[in-house]
This record gives structure tokens, sequence and C-alpha cells, in this order.
């Protein structure tokens, strides 16, 4: 039942808002009035009377921007007075208003560049069956700061004293040249020991594994 109040409340002052003001009108009157007429019976004159009222109600305006604050969605109706007053002093100065499309056009079209590059090399997971699971063996040198492919020696012995993954393959990355018909091309190739495609969980177009 809150819930509806609430909700009714929140639309009837987006689609209400002027009926709303004028509620609030009188009733701000209407409390100020009961104030000039408690110090009416105290003996005080009129003028006295609506000055001590004043004083004691704090300001008109001010209690009412205080009731303002505390409806349901004053704070939507805030942003899109902000915004139309954003859209009026825009119209108002258009050279200034081209260079901030500008600015944010440029803006925007480089964060979304940075973060396209930045998803396709970090965050976007790797295309294979469970890829959470992958990880890089690499050799360490104690003479040198810099890694290493693993050798075959050393992942035969990996494969021999492996105790924690599921399987161990390994890759080879280097360079060759497809000759074709019409010009050679450089390409990257791999070597790879048997279970490497079978541990990625991937499968041949045409064919069968090693």
């Amino acid at each position: 039942m809150r819930l509806l109040r609430r909700a009714k409340s929140f639309f009837r002052l987006l689609f209400r808002k002027k009926k709303l003001e004028a509620e609030l009108d009188r009733e701000m009157q209407s409390y100020l009035a009961m104030l000039v007429d408690r110090h009416l019976s105290r003996g005080l004159s009129m003028a006295d009377a609506q000055r001590a009222a004043q004083i004691e109600f704090e300001g008109v305006e001010q209690v009412k921007e205080q009731v303002r604050e505390i409806r349901v969605g004053a704070n939507l109706d805030s942003s899109i007075q902000d915004i139309r007053y954003a859209c009026r002093a825009l119209r108002k100065s258009p050279a200034f208003t081209a260079v901030a499309i500008l600015t944010l056009a440029l803006g925007i079209g480089v964060n979304t560049a940075i973060f396209s590059v930045v998803y396709a090399v970090l965050l976007r997971p790797l295309p294979y069956d469970h890829p959470e699971q992958l990880a890089l063996i690499w050799s360490g040198f104690k003479s040198a700061t810099s890694r290493a492919p693993t050798s075959g020696p050393a992942l035969r012995e990996i494969l021999h004293r492996n105790t924690t993954f599921q399987g161990v393959a390994g890759i080879w990355v280097g360079n060759g040249t497809f000759i074709s018909d019409v010009n050679p091309e450089q390409v990257k190739v791999a070597f790879v020991t048997p279970p490497f495609l079978h541990l990625l969980g991937v499968r041949p177009l045409l064919g069968r594994v090693f």
C-alpha cells in the first residue's frame, strides 16, 4: 500500500506539477493565515501579526523548497529542470554548442575505440572450452628477468610430474612461407604436441586431430 502511494505521488509530480504547486500555495497561505489569526488573538495589530507570522514561518519560499525536496521523484524533477536549462543555454550559443557536441563525440569515439581494443585483448574470453581453466607455463632463467617457451625435455618432465593439471600440451610459434601460384605469403605457423587441440576442445572442420 505504501509503495502504491509513493508511485501515485511520483506520477502526480511528473504529470500534474502545476496542480501540486497550486495545492502547495493554498496550504502555505492557509497555514500562514492561521498563524496571523493566532497572533491577532494575542492582541497584536494586523501588521505586527503578519510580521510575526512571517518570522515564525521562516519564509514561504523556503518552506516550499523543503517540501519539494522531500517529494517522491524530486531528484528526477530537478534533473529534468537542469536539462531544460542546459538546452536553453546551448540554443543561445550555437558556436559553443557545436564545439561541445564535437568534443563529446570525439571523447565518446576515443573511449569506445580504447575499450574495444582492451576488451578484445584483455577482457574477451578465449574461444575455447572453459577458458578460465587454461594456464600458460613459461621457463624462467636465474641469470635473466625474461621468460622463454618451455623446451621439449622440460615439457616431458612436467608431464611426468604433473599432479595439478588435467592435461598439458606444448606449442612453439614461428614463421613460415606459404607458396601459391600467385605470390608467396609470410604466415604464422605453430608446432604443437598431439594433445594440444583436444586440450583446447577444438574440433577440426575437416579430417581428424593428431
